[in-house]
């Protein structure tokens, strides 16, 4: 199966915690796993659009994290990382990479 990752839209962030802070929205397809059930052990949701932020965070340092993303309400539904999530300096599109997504412009 393909995997498509669709660029949507970069986003400023004006968090005063972290700098460098960059967030790109994507389309992905298949979707992603998300909303953890610790009773069942198994996840209840997926989702088709994702939030993916770089940022240099305090006392931290570099991490690019993906979140569950409501496209109609402008939102993250979940601050949980989702798969694929991860400490170090990439880029949004280096962490979809890496989970077998291919990185295409909306057209």
């Amino acid at each position: 199966m393909n995997k498509t990752a669709t660029f949507i839209k970069k986003e400023e962030s004006n968090n005063e915690m972290s700098m460098g802070h960059v967030i790109e929205i994507y389309k992905i397809n298949p979707p992603l796993p998300h909303d953890w059930d610790f009773k069942t052990n198994e996840y209840q949701g997926e989702t088709e659009y994702v939030y993916v932020s770089q940022a240099n965070v305090f006392m931290s340092g570099w991490e690019t994290f993906i979140f569950p993303y409501d496209i109609e309400k402008g939102e993250v539904i979940d601050w949980i990382e989702l798969e694929g999530s991860t400490k170090g300096y990439y880029t949004p599109e280096e962490v979809l990479i890496a989970e077998g997504y291919k990185i295409v412009d909306q057209g």
